[in-house]
């Protein structure tokens, strides 16, 4: 809110410095009358503004500041859950990534909302590939948005789509022929998008951190796809995944508190 007062403050202070400057022209070239009484008025609007402009600055650096300082925390839980999960099993830190979801307007929040837009705050992946969608997540789209409607954790194995219907040949009428279940609430562009880049996905719910039973959020553990020949093994639909998505889970809850109670 601040950066939107500042700037608009700037925008103003621009505008206000053109207006005096420009009847100082005015008054020199005696095309207005000089006006006296007025100039205390202009000291007084330009020192306002500057007094507040200088506020609104102080609250938009301390806002950024726990907003950087929330996010590097986010990140070294993402980091650690990953780590977990490549210390408990065959698995490769580079083909894992994790995600943070989190709805609009969650602090407000008294009871979990049937509809959603769940804004991405953290992503980690150790290369970054693949890259991100550009999808519009909410309540039903994907893994993500199905673990919000069921309110509890989904694992879902996209191996066997990601390889029908990668390599950019799917045309708009043959998404129409595919299975609703299987397009997930997804658009055409969407679908195109997404559908070759992860083979296996595990969404856990993030809880209110304040309010027992009301959802706000989904974090997401995946493994990206491999163009690979030999027979594919599920390796995040495992207990000890659901545990350390758990625990991620419970901790991103805590530093979210801590940030509202900043804010």
């Amino acid at each position: 809110m601040w950066a939107k007062i500042v700037l608009g403050l700037r925008v103003g202070a621009a505008v206000w410095a053109g207006l005096v400057g420009l009847g100082v022209i005015l008054q020199v070239a005696e095309v207005v009358p000089a006006l006296p009484k007025l100039e205390p008025w202009v000291w007084g609007i330009s020192l306002a503004i500057i007094a507040v402009d200088n506020v609104g600055t102080l609250f938009v650096r301390k806002a950024r500041s726990e907003r950087e300082a929330r996010d590097q925390k986010l990140q070294s839980v993402l980091q650690t859950a990953l780590r977990q999960l490549v210390g408990s099993r065959e698995l490769r830190l580079e083909d894992l990534g994790a995600n943070v979801y989190v709805a609009k307007g969650w602090k407000r929040f008294k009871a979990t909302p049937d509809t959603v837009r769940l804004n991405r705050v953290a992503r980690y992946r150790p290369i970054g590939y693949p890259q991100q969608s550009g999808v519009d997540w909410t309540e039903q789209k994907g893994t993500v948005g199905k673990a919000w409607r069921k309110r509890g954790a989904v694992y879902q194995d996209w191996h066997l789509v990601a390889n029908r219907y990668a390599g950019g040949e799917l045309t708009e009428a043959g998404f129409a022929m595919i299975p609703e279940e299987t397009r997930s609430g997804f658009s055409f562009r969407e679908f195109a998008a997404i559908v070759d880049k992860y083979d296996e996905v595990l969404a856990e719910p993030i809880w209110h951190p304040g309010k027992p039973g009301v959802m706000i959020g989904v974090l997401t553990l995946d493994r990206a796809h491999q163009d690979a020949d030999g027979t594919f093994v599920q390796m995040l639909g495992k207990r000890a995944t659901y545990e350390t998505a758990g625990i991620a889970s419970a901790s991103i809850s805590a530093i979210l508190k801590a940030s509202a109670e900043q804010g």
